[in-house]
């Protein structure tokens, strides 16, 4: 598992800087770009119309209680048709002799039978593996991970884990609901779902999968904590991630045009501008918000005091419950 020309998969959470991370990397000369033609490197969100498309949405959120007919319908629309772009994504790079690198949300990516078991609190090892081997890709394989792909789908891709402080992520990803509360947010249901949406049990999960393996040794799962991206753009992780991955440290963008449009810079309600306004407006890496001195008890009440008490209170609780996965990964980091 050492061949740099390897097709990398990397794994992340909601509000991870995960768009920071491919921002950086759009330009590198030996990765392919998403589409052919296309002028920034890298692909990713091949299963998001999982969760954007209405019409294929049934099969994320409520899967079993489709009849067959309509699963087979939507299982075609929505999981067949991400791993079919999927492939053809990396046998196109493979054809061009470049890398493949997608970034896919664990949130969308997992087991849909998980999705109610992680609405409410569980210990990470304890959540039992998925039983429907019906929402396998590609169809009919086997597995034993909590993803929606296959044992040896998901092997043949080298692993990256984007990982960021529990904190840090409920508190952004919950500032964007609250925000928009009156238009657009459910705001007990955000509370139910922000746990797998930010949090790192799902990466977790599959970082424990590649390492059981026998394939990946542990000093072969990458890990990158977004602080060290943050407090310095040109950080030994970016560094050591490109040397590990064969791309080229060079090429690394710690400046670049902002993305943002007039039209979307017109409609500050709008969920996906919120999503990404900050990295689609700015022209390099600024100095963001670290865990660097963080302590829990004082951002609690922050919490209280801008979301309420009780909003503030449950964000505190979630955010406990992720610690033990994001402690065990952090200790990983390169």
């Amino acid at each position: 598992m050492t061949n740099k020309a390897q097709p990398v998969l990397m794994f992340t959470n909601s509000r991870a800087c995960s768009s920071l991370v491919m921002r950086q990397l759009s330009k590198q000369s030996n990765m392919e770009p998403k589409k052919a033609g296309d002028v920034e490197t890298g692909g990713g969100y091949f299963f998001f119309h999982m969760i954007s498309d209405e019409n294929i949405k049934p099969l994320f959120l409520d899967p079993e209680n489709l009849s067959e007919v309509d699963f087979q319908k939507l299982y075609a629309l929505g999981y067949q048709k991400g791993c079919e772009d999927m492939l053809e994504y990396k046998s196109r790079a493979e054809a061009n002799g470049k890398i493949a690198w997608i970034k896919e949300l664990t949130s969308v990516i997992m087991d849909p039978t998980l999705y109610q078991k992680y609405s409410s609190p569980v210990k990470t090892d304890d959540l039992p593996l998925p039983v429907h081997d019906k929402f396998v890709v590609p169809y009919g394989q086997p597995r034993t991970n909590v993803t929606i792909f296959s044992d040896e789908f998901l092997l043949s891709w080298r692993p990256v884990f984007l990982i960021r402080h529990p904190a840090l992520c409920v508190e952004s990803r919950f500032r964007v609901d609250f925000d928009l509360q009156n238009k657009d947010s459910d705001m007990e249901s955000v509370l139910d779902r922000i746990r797998f949406l930010t949090g790192p049990m799902i990466s977790k999960r599959i970082f424990d999968f590649y390492h059981s393996s026998g394939r990946f040794a542990v000093e072969n799962l990458i890990v990158i904590d977004a602080d060290d991206i943050l407090e310095n753009p040109t950080t030994h992780a970016m560094d050591k991630l490109c040397d590990t991955i064969g791309l080229n440290k060079a090429e690394i963008l710690t400046t670049w045009s902002p993305q943002i449009s007039e039209t979307v810079q017109a409609a500050p309600d709008d969920f996906q501008y919120r999503m990404k306004s900050t990295i689609d407006s700015s022209s390099g890496i600024m100095p963001g918000i670290t865990a660097r001195g963080l302590n829990l008890d004082r951002k609690l009440k922050d919490w209280q005091t801008e979301f309420g008490e009780s909003y503030g209170s449950r964000l505190g609780n979630l955010t406990k419950e992720m610690m033990p996965d994001y402690e065990y990964l952090l200790q990983f980091k390169i």
